[in-house]
């Protein structure tokens, strides 16, 4: 199947879009890979990522005191932290994400997004396009560092 056949899955105008980018590059003698060249390549990072996000799921559900939203479709989980906040670590006051996730860093060492920029203050979003090694690692520390607030 061609790009401009497993493009039309997702819309007519970006299909066009596609199929003109593909035929200027290849008149200017680039090659263009189909999207069937690398199928088996794509089905191997799907199930790679789902198995990345299984296994971010597995190791937060056994964290105390927190909750998740399971991605549908992202490379993203939204942590609830509620728990954890208006609380004081090391005389730093923690009242929301931006706090939370700012001693986190400093604490641990751990980077994550503040979920306030996505109406939900209460969270912190964490990725798993990263390494099975990376994830089992941060979410170690995050276990760490809650354990250290309560």
């Amino acid at each position: 199947m061609q790009l401009s056949k497993k493009a039309g899955n997702i819309s007519p105008s970006i299909t066009l879009a596609i199929t003109a980018k593909a035929n200027e590059l290849k008149s200017q003698g680039v090659d263009v890979v189909s999207f069937e060249a690398g199928e088996p390549d794509l089905n191997n990072m799907i199930k790679e990522f789902e198995n990345r996000r299984n296994f971010m799921i597995y190791k937060l559900e056994k964290l105390s005191e927190i909750s998740i939203i399971k991605p549908s479709g992202a490379f993203y989980i939204m942590v609830n932290i509620s728990a954890y906040l208006n609380t004081t670590f090391k005389e730093q006051i923690i009242n929301n994400s931006v706090d939370f996730a700012k001693v986190l860093l400093e604490e641990e060492k751990v980077a994550v997004i503040p979920g306030d920029g996505f109406g939900l203050d209460d969270y912190i979003r964490l990725s798993y396009a990263t390494s099975m090694d990376v994830i089992e690692n941060g979410i170690d520390r995050i276990s760490t560092f809650l354990s250290k607030i309560k």
